[in-house]
């Protein structure tokens, strides 16, 4: 009997899992539109193609969202889970939000199990994780060899590979560190060249809104830059994580530093005077950027809801406060503004979710070895997809000198496409280089994923597995209302004592007593 439910396929394909999705992603709407017919599905209202797509960011869901608010989607179908992303926390966020809203999700490879889907999805998440630091790794390679990995900043221009001085524009940068060495102000000097015409780096290098004027900001940049005395420094700012885009700032000790790499515009000692003129006057905002740690975000204050920050002073141990207490301090007489401290220590809570974690593992014991199991004999070697896809681009090649020698392409179309697979055959064979060097990844067994799990080295993405929130609260603060899902003896004690109830997306609500362990 046909099925009559709306259905909306989604393919999606990244090009940073190492080849892992080869096929095209057309050949993933195929087999899809096959999974609906032999199910009857054939009210398909949608397909979405997210080519080229990280499934780390789950931000290209919002219209399949707000299609699922009006009622118009039922059916969401998916090749498998790692397509719909590898991001542990959204992924459970996600699949409970289309559940909320009425929408089934299909996997055509797999079936979806609510028990054993946080833990797959924990294993989609450490693949993009690995992908991540090996992309790291082959960047930091490239950057201690002295590749050049920018676009050239102005004064410079590309050639071959190399940093080389830009006639028209290098004398402007020289300039510019003399007239400050001479005591110019920077927006003295910024006024100075618009005022001679002088085209913005930002024009020059042709971006699409470019600056039309200098400012003071345009000469801070280039005086600070010490790619103008022939210096180039990389992996000075970094990701938050595989996951979070944001860029933090990494200590100097960490920073790629090459001396005498190209060739410089600005003599040494020019530069240095510059620099010691500069910290004698205003420094340079930089941003200051915590340890990102793995309760973050996670836990909240049982009063008034905000968000839970971590403290962290000489000679005491480091524990989460109410931030809206740490803003505006303890609560004024009348009550209407601050809060009270909620002060819990970050080791207790560790060691908590840590107990839960493996309680998790033991109770899905068979599941999880099945997992290692599948993908210690199902997964191949980067190198091995890597050399399946040599063989496709040169199969692709053959086939495309083949065309033009039965005129089936014109000259021009056979120069563009063959030059494009060319390059895409020579990074290939590039990674293909720089993985046989790499050692095989080996998959852990379950007593080493259970022994790898304590309150001292608890890794965000195990946590997020066993916990999804948390709240804290003071002795008197906890009522029925708030915490429906607690029994009427737990919400009593959580009542008397205080606690903190932390929500598992597999195991429910436990609430903890603050104990002066907590504290």
């Amino acid at each position: 009997m046909e099925d009559a439910r709306r259905v909306v396929l989604y393919c999606r394909e990244s090009r940073d899992e190492n080849g892992e999705n080869f096929e095209r992603i057309e050949t993933q709407r195929d087999i899809l539109l096959d999974f609906c017919r032999r199910r009857q599905l054939n009210n398909i209202v949608g397909i979405i193609l997210d080519d080229d797509k990280s499934g780390t960011d789950f931000s290209r869901f919002d219209s399949i969202v707000r299609a699922a608010q009006r009622r118009e989607i039922d059916v969401l179908v998916f090749k498998d889970s790692s397509r719909l992303g590898r991001n542990l926390r959204e992924s459970l966020n996600f699949i409970e939000q289309m559940q909320r809203l009425g929408v089934q999700v299909l996997f055509e490879s797999e079936e979806y199990s609510e028990d054993f889907f946080p833990l797959l999805a924990w294993f989609h998440e450490q693949r993009a994780k690995e992908d991540s630091r090996k992309i790291r790794r082959v960047l930091r390679h490239k950057m201690e060899t002295g590749q050049l990995l920018i676009r050239a900043p102005f004064g410079y221009r590309r050639e071959n590979g190399l940093l080389v001085p830009d006639e028209d524009f290098a004398g402007i940068v020289l300039q510019v560190f003399r007239r400050f060495a001479a005591g110019e102000p920077c927006s003295d000097i910024a006024r100075a060249l618009t005022d001679q015409g002088i085209p913005t780096p930002s024009q020059v290098q042709l971006r699409p809104k470019a600056c039309s004027a200098w400012n003071r900001q345009h000469i801070g940049r280039i005086l600070q830059n010490p790619v103008y005395e022939g210096t180039m420094v990389y992996a000075r700012r970094t990701n938050a994580s595989f996951k979070d885009k944001h860029l933090i700032e990494r200590p100097p000790e960490d920073w790629v530093v090459l001396e005498h790499h190209h060739a410089p515009i600005v003599p040494h000692e020019l530069f240095e005077q510059v620099q010691r003129l500069r910290s004698r006057g205003s420094v340079p905002h930089r941003s200051r950027q915590g340890t990102v740690r793995p309760l973050s975000g996670l836990l909240r204050c049982g009063r008034c809801g905000s968000t839970m920050v971590l403290r962290t002073r000489k000679g005491r141990r480091a524990a989460y406060v109410c931030s809206r207490y740490h803003r505006q301090g303890p609560l004024a007489p009348a009550g209407e503004s601050g809060c009270l401290s909620h002060r819990v220590l970050e080791e207790a809570v560790l060691r908590k979710v840590a107990a839960r974690l493996r309680e998790l593992l033991l109770e899905n014991r068979e599941l999880v070895c099945g997992e290692l199991s599948r993908r210690s004999q199902g997964v191949r070697t980067a190198s091995e997809r890597l050399k399946e896809r040599e063989g496709s681009i040169n199969r692709i090649l053959e086939q495309i000198y083949e065309d033009r020698l039965q005129g089936r392409i014109s000259q021009e179309l056979f120069e563009k496409k063959y030059g494009e697979y060319q390059r895409q055959l020579g990074q290939c064979r590039e990674q293909l280089r720089e993985q046989t060097e790499a050692p095989r990844p080996k998959n852990p067994g379950f007593q080493e994923l259970l022994d790898q799990i304590s309150a001292a080295s608890l890794r965000a993405g195990w946590l997020r597995l066993a916990v999804c929130g948390g709240r804290v609260y003071l002795p008197g603060e906890c009522t029925g209302q708030r915490e429906p899902g607690l029994s009427q003896t737990q919400r009593e004690t959580l009542a008397r004592l205080g606690g903190v109830v932390l929500e598992s997306p597999v195991l429910g609500m436990a609430p903890y007593p603050l104990a002066a362990r907590w504290l």
